[in-house]
């Protein structure tokens, strides 16, 4: 089975729910496979009896919050856990699990990941043309023909005194 992540679909804590996101993303942007659980289904009530019998808590806390991580059946931790491991780049040691190596690994969630190398190599490098193969521009596109049309009426008049005092200088 692999990495099983435990999680509420309705907590009502917004940072539980951030936390919860946290994990899924990271995992799937290292592409870790995993399987989501939501422990709020109740189809899923033998899950989340286990994961409330094999999760510890912490510190004075009476109950274990979502996301809890694990293994198979093999407890890794919780968030905070997660959070300090991938932090210290650890993450697959925390999971006890290899790094990924796999191209394209499909997720439990539906979604897949190609690894950068894979994407990298089909960025194809961009081809150099030589000034003898690049056709040439329109005629619109050269600055001559920008220069001299203007673009508004406005720009017309404004350009008309400029060439007639132009116009004086050379005359004198």
């Amino acid at each position: 089975m692999g990495v099983i992540v435990y999680y509420s679909e309705i907590s009502g804590q917004k940072e539980v729910k951030k936390r919860q996101q946290r994990v899924m993303m990271i995992l799937e942007s290292k592409s870790i496979p995993y399987e989501p659980i939501d422990i709020t289904d109740p189809a899923r009530e033998n899950e989340k009896d286990f994961m409330l019998k094999n999760a510890k808590t912490k510190g004075d806390a009476k109950y274990v919050l979502a996301p809890q991580i694990f293994n198979d059946e093999v407890y890794c931790g919780d968030f905070d856990d997660f959070e300090l491991a991938n932090e210290n780049d650890e993450l697959e040691s925390f999971l006890k699990c290899p790094k990924a190596q796999n191209n394209n690994i499909k997720v439990a969630n539906g979604t897949s990941r190609e690894s950068s190398a894979d994407a990298e190599a089909k960025v194809e490098a961009p081809v150099q043309n030589d000034a003898s193969d690049a056709p040439a521009p329109a005629a619109s596109e050269t600055p001559a023909a920008e220069e001299s049309a203007p673009a508004t009426t406005e720009e017309a008049k404004e350009a008309e005194p400029e060439a007639g005092a132009e116009g004086k200088e050379a005359d004198e």
